[in-house]
């Protein structure tokens, strides 16, 4: 009898074995399908936050560029205001140094008329002291005249020898 009892002994070892077998491969298939199902819910989830922060990054672009766009409007009005700015000046600038100009040349003008004047004035003096020194009372009428006109003496061409001696002051 004794084995007869263990063979009901491994028979039912066996059918403990088979038992705790497909036990044990229900629960490795229900914690399978909960582990299926909790990776499924985190990629869910994941999915979740990949399509949030797309919208999100989506979102701060157009703002980016929707700011680039403002700033580069405000840069180009600034631009326009300083060029306008810079155009008056220039425009002052140029006015002024016109103004300046016309002053210069005025003023050099005059200054050359002056100094013209002077220059005619001292080649007269020079030129009726030579003809005056080279002049005396034996000189023709001829070179007495020239002598009054060098010397600026009004009516020169109508005088006699003794006048044109008496306004040259010849001794």
């Amino acid at each position: 009898m004794a084995k007869f009892s263990l063979s009901n002994a491994l028979k039912k070892l066996t059918g403990n074995a088979k038992t705790a077998a497909a036990d044990f491969e229900r629960q490795a298939e229900a914690a399978s399908k909960k582990a299926e199902k909790f990776v499924d819910e985190i990629a869910d989830q994941a999915e979740k936050e990949f399509d949030k922060a797309t919208k999100t990054v989506k979102a701060a672009s157009k703002t980016a560029a929707k700011t680039t766009k403002k700033v580069v409007a405000d840069t180009k009005k600034d631009a326009k205001v300083v060029a306008k700015k810079v155009t008056k000046v220039a425009k002052v600038a140029g006015k002024e140094a016109g103004a300046v100009a016309k002053v210069v040349a005025k003023e050099a003008g005059e200054a050359k008329a002056a100094v013209a004047k002077r220059a005619t004035a001292a080649a007269k003096s020079v030129k009726g002291a030579v003809a005056a020194a080279t002049v005396s009372k034996n000189s023709t009428v001829a070179e007495l005249r020239a002598a009054a006109k060098a010397n600026g003496i009004a009516g020169y061409s109508s005088m006699a020898k003794p006048a044109l001696i008496k306004a040259l002051k010849i001794k």
